[in-house]
């Protein structure tokens, strides 16, 4: 018992340095302020909206900004805080104390895990309170064929973003194990992002041949990769509302978690550091 309580402390003690470290990274202020101004300033493209409900069309932009500046913190503070870590050697002073290689994997990935979420919880507060409070301008909010935006669909929105970005995080900490250039997780991380998005297109296109040797290559090659596509709940619908299918993506979202770490913790174990 008191050695798995250690290792718990140990475990936490890297989690809070990986956020101590990322908050002093300039990118971290960058990112939250271009996500701040983008999702603040949605209201002066309102005339953009073509149809539906002002708070729905409000959601689609804030999500849209939560999706694309989350990707770039999880795939960028990845690469930095862990190869950054490598590059300086400060990873064989931790190794030379009695912490493992699965506990600084771990560690770094639960910093990282609640970096994410307090960026995401960020972003649904602000949706939430642009939301809640109309502009002074009379507008319809519940107009067209997509009904208003209810603030628990903003809270299952910003919950499934935060799933698909601990999953990400997961396998571009995975990529980092091995690699040897913050470019080359960069530049993964975004191939890795984009393919998790184009899992439905690449599954419909195999799926549709009648070579089972074409399917088969098919599963292989992208079977194994995410579908990011599962998270996207749109505002003012039911998808991933209801608390089964927030169940499944939860335990879809933890396994490829669990695997991705483990598989970390292995290379990091045979890599020589």
């Amino acid at each position: 018992m008191t050695t798995e309580i250690l290792t718990w402390r140990r475990t936490r003690a890297i989690a809070v340095l990986t956020v101590r470290e990322a908050m002093r990274q300039r990118l971290v202020a960058a990112f939250l302020l271009l996500a701040l101004a983008l999702v603040a300033g949605v209201h002066a493209l309102r005339d953009l909206n073509f149809g539906g409900s002002l708070s729905a069309f409000v959601a689609d932009c804030g999500f849209g900004v939560m999706a694309v500046i989350g990707s770039a913190l999880a795939i960028s503070l990845t690469a930095q805080l862990v190869l950054v870590e490598v590059e300086s050697r400060t990873v064989d002073t931790l190794f030379a104390k009695p912490v493992t290689r699965a506990e600084f994997v771990v560690g770094k990935f639960l910093g990282l895990a609640g970096l994410l979420a307090a960026f995401c919880a960020f972003i649904t507060v602000l949706l939430t309170l642009l939301v809640a409070v109309p502009p002074a301008a009379p507008i319809e909010w519940a107009s067209g064929d997509r009904p208003a935006v209810a603030l628990r669909e903003l809270a299952v929105g910003g919950y499934l973003q935060w799933l698909k970005l601990i999953i990400l995080a997961a396998l571009v900490l995975l990529v980092a194990s091995y690699a040897r250039t913050q470019l080359f997780v960069v530049v993964a991380g975004i191939v890795l992002l984009l393919a998790g998005h184009l899992q439905s297109v690449a599954h419909d296109a195999y799926a549709r041949s009648a070579s089972m040797l074409v399917k088969a290559i098919g599963f292989v090659t992208t079977g194994w990769l995410p579908n990011f596509n599962l998270f996207a709940a749109p505002p003012g619908g039911s998808t991933g509302a209801d608390p089964m299918s927030l169940g499944f993506l939860s335990l879809y979202a933890g396994g490829y978690v669990l695997v991705a770490c483990g598989l970390t913790a292995i290379c990091f174990w045979h890599r020589e550091l």
